[in-house]
């Protein structure tokens, strides 16, 4: 009887420790909403036509001495703009100009940063007392524009090949759960119209981000959100990754960058993909290599 009832708790004891080995973790409901302060989405805005004709002159002449009224400067205009507007899917585009070694030197980044119209609107928020501002940045989907994103600060254009922190958790705005007047405004520019991408602070944009919301012209578009966050509470971090089958966003898979997010994972496989298979590096992944 004794060695029945030892064998049977040491049994239990071994499920129990298994069970625990793989999946120590519980998923919970916090009920203590008058503490809540949720995370204003991020956004993340891309023009339509990312390039300005003035400023596509004035760098073509300061690039190749070339004036409107010569006969090449239709083909440089025609490169210019289709590096302006380069993004992942297109990229089948760059293929016409392979072959001119003229163009081989062209740093695309400076490029890209010279020719993009400036904004002339005004974003506005709940916050008065953190003045809200766009970023420029470099992503999958081309030069954009984004605003309350943590990891902005890596795709950064003036940044470029600078491994920097993330955005201060005080520049991230949030939201009381209880408060009903949290909002974000953003009066474009009437010139330009804009492709919105609303996505979580703590993703960056990338081609995967499939509705966005577009603005043109004497457009006004408003877009209410239902919050629901998920939170990980920090006395899991003695956690290994592999046991809480999750990371926290300071918990890279490699040394390449100092962050983790889903999304940053996917935009790593592709840019993988792209040294594979074209054995060069889209200059849209300034941030990686």
């Amino acid at each position: 009887m004794v060695i029945a009832a030892v064998s049977g708790s040491l049994s239990l004891a071994l499920t129990n420790l298994n069970r625990f080995l793989a999946n120590p973790t519980v998923v919970s409901i916090q009920k203590d909403f008058r503490n809540w302060m949720n995370h204003l989405p991020a956004a993340t805005g891309c023009l339509n036509e990312k390039i300005s004709y003035e400023k596509a002159k004035k760098y073509i002449k300061s690039e190749w001495n070339v004036e409107p009224t010569d006969e090449q400067f239709s083909y440089f205009y025609d490169f210019v703009k289709t590096i302006s507007n380069t993004t992942y899917f297109n990229l089948g585009e760059l293929k016409r100009f392979e072959d001119d070694k003229t163009l081989a030197a062209v740093d695309m980044v400076k490029l890209v940063t010279e020719v993009h119209p400036d904004l002339s609107g005004q974003l506005v928020t709940f916050e008065k007392r953190y003045k809200a501002k766009w970023k420029l940045i470099l992503t999958e989907l081309g030069i954009c524009i984004t605003f309350n994103s943590k990891f902005a600060n890596l795709l950064e254009i003036r940044n470029a090949g600078v491994l920097n922190n993330s955005e201060p958790e005080d520049n991230i705005l949030k939201c009381h759960y209880l408060n009903r007047l949290c909002y974000a405004r953003y009066d474009s520019d009437p010139n330009y119209p804009l492709k919105y991408h609303i996505h979580s602070y703590l993703d960056i944009a990338h081609i995967n981000l499939n509705q966005f919301h577009q603005a043109n012209i004497s457009d006004e578009v408003e877009i209410n959100y239902k919050m629901t966050e998920t939170d990980a509470s920090p006395d899991i971090r003695y956690l290994s990754p592999t046991q809480r089958r999750c990371r926290f966003d300071n918990e890279p898979l490699t040394n390449n960058l100092p962050y983790y997010s889903t999304t940053i994972c996917f935009v790593m496989c592709r840019y993988e993909m792209a040294l594979k298979l074209c054995g060069c590096k889209p200059f849209f992944y300034h941030f990686l290599g």
